[in-house]
């Protein structure tokens, strides 16, 4: 099962406790300069990083920077460091590839689900910022592994983070596109709007590409609507729109 290979972080999502590690609104880092914000911002991830820490420890962990593409990255030489163990890539990049257990792969997302696929036999962890634009296009960001990266479909093992659901997710400014079934949202500000189920599309593609269905874990909590003791358990850009914050998710081999 996936669950035995990569981590999903215990603070994906969560709001922020008494020392905001998983807030990541704007407004949290309070730094007069971006460079004071920034130097803030890379204290969060390594907060986060340390609270999932794990034997032998970390060496690196990857932060893409996603922007709605269907490139994947797997080069250092493609990122600047922020600290000593946290990377940023240079350029726009919606999933990135690591094959060694001391290191990890960090997504933010406001309502996107994030997909991890791990190849058994390689060894090799891909994760992918599944957005609607990405996967709902000729080349899905779900097929350059496969296509581009040399993993097998008869060896990996896929888990999709929570995202947002059909319930709350309406996609009326999007161009309608054959083979995708469209729903009806019923909840939330974008109630009536035609809808789209990400988890059932991402589930569909992988199978296409020849994933078996039962190495497939989907989540369907939706991230606009689910609450845990009366709160919203998810940060959601469809929800609170542009002040929204970012949940954040890592993954690792181990």
């Amino acid at each position: 099962m996936p669950e035995e290979v990569f981590i999903c972080s215990p603070f994906f999502g969560r709001y922020a406790d008494q020392d905001g590690i998983s807030d990541f609104r704007p407004t949290h880092f309070k730094g007069e300069s971006e460079e004071e914000r920034s130097k803030q911002f890379v204290v969060a991830i390594e907060k986060l990083l340390i609270k999932c820490s794990r034997k032998p420890p970390l060496e690196r962990a990857y932060l893409p920077r996603c922007n709605f593409t269907t490139e994947v990255g797997e080069s250092e030489s493609n990122c600047e460091a922020l600290s000593q163990i946290l990377f940023r890539s240079r350029t726009f990049t919606d999933g990135w590839i690591v094959d060694k257990t001391q290191e990890a792969v960090i997504m933010l997302s406001a309502d996107c689900p994030i997909v991890a696929i791990h190849d058994t036999a390689k060894n090799r962890l891909a994760v992918l910022h599944a957005s609607y634009k990405t996967v709902v296009r000729d080349q899905s960001i779900l097929m350059v592994p496969f296509r581009f990266h040399g993993f097998s479909p008869d060896h990996v093992t896929v888990r999709v983070s929570p995202g947002i659901g059909p319930c709350c997710y309406g996609v009326e400014h999007y161009p309608v596109m054959k083979d995708i079934s469209y729903v009806c949202a019923v909840r939330g500000p974008r109630e009536g709007q035609r809808s789209v189920d990400l988890q059932a599309i991402i589930k569909q593609q992988l199978e296409k590409q020849g994933v078996p269905c039962e190495r497939i874990t989907t989540d369907a909590l939706c991230t606009a609507c689910y609450e845990a003791d009366g709160k919203y358990r998810y940060h959601s850009h469809c929800r609170d729109g542009e002040s929204a914050g970012r949940n954040a998710v890592i993954f690792w081999l181990q």
